[in-house]
C-alpha cells in the first residue's frame, strides 16, 4: 500500500493472522514495521465459529511451520481413513469438536452428515500433530487436480508435471 510507512501504528499491540499459516516473509516484514506488536496465527474454518488452533508470538520462532495448538474449549484429534486416532507425528485427517461447533454444524441443512459424524467435524484438512500437541498443516484431502481422466492431490510428490502432461496428452 503506497504510503503505508507514514501511518502512525504505535497503538497497535497485536496482529492476528486468521485462516492459514502466516508466511515467514510476511511475519518478518510485519515485525520490522511493527516491532512493538505481538503476532498470533489462528487456524480454523467458518464452521468452527472461530475456534481452531492458535500459535502465539512467543511460540513462532521455535515452531515456524506449526499452525499452533488447540484453542480451548476445542478438542482435536488426528485420525486415519477409518476415523481411528493415529500415532502422533503421522499425517491424518484433522477432526475438531467443541460446543459452539456442534450447534453450527447441526444447524447446517446441506451437509451435516458428511462433515459431522461420530461427534467430530471432518474438516478435510490433512495434518500431523507432534508429541506436545502442536499441529502442522500438510494438505487438503478434498482438493484435487481434476484432469478429466484422473484426480491428483495438488501437493502429491508422486506425480510430476510430466505425469500430468502424459494424462492430459500434452506434447
Amino acid at each position: 500500500m503506497p504510503g503505508f510507512e507514514t501511518y502512525d501504528l504505535s497503538s497497535l499491540k497485536r496482529c492476528i493472522v486468521f485462516g492459514a499459516l502466516a508466511p515467514q516473509r510476511c511475519l518478518s516484514a510485519g515485525r520490522t514495521i511493527l516491532p512493538h506488536a505481538a503476532f498470533m496465527n489462528y487456524y480454523g474454518q467458518t464452521e468452527m465459529s472461530p475456534l481452531g488452533t492458535c500459535l502465539h508470538d512467543e511460540e513462532m520462532a521455535e515452531r515456524p511451520a506449526s499452525i499452533g495448538r488447540s484453542h480451548l474449549p476445542l478438542q482435536l484429534k488426528v485420525v486415519g481413513l477409518n476415523d481411528q486416532e493415529i500415532p502422533r507425528g503421522e499425517v491424518g485427517n484433522w477432526l475438531p469438536v467443541a460446543p459452539p461447533l456442534c450447534s453450527v454444524i447441526l444447524e447446517m441443512k446441506k451437509k451435516p452428515l458428511e462433515t459431522f459424524r461420530g461427534g467430530w467435524h471432518h474438516t478435510g484438512d490433512l495434518v500431523r500433530m507432534d508429541e506436545t500437541g502442536y499441529v502442522y498443516f500438510v494438505d487438503r484431502a478434498k482438493d484435487f487436480i481434476k484432469t478429466g481422466v484422473r484426480m491428483f492431490p495438488p501437493k502429491s510428490g508422486s506425480y510430476s508435471f510430466q505425469t500430468f502432461r502424459k494424462w492430459l496428452m500434452l506434447p
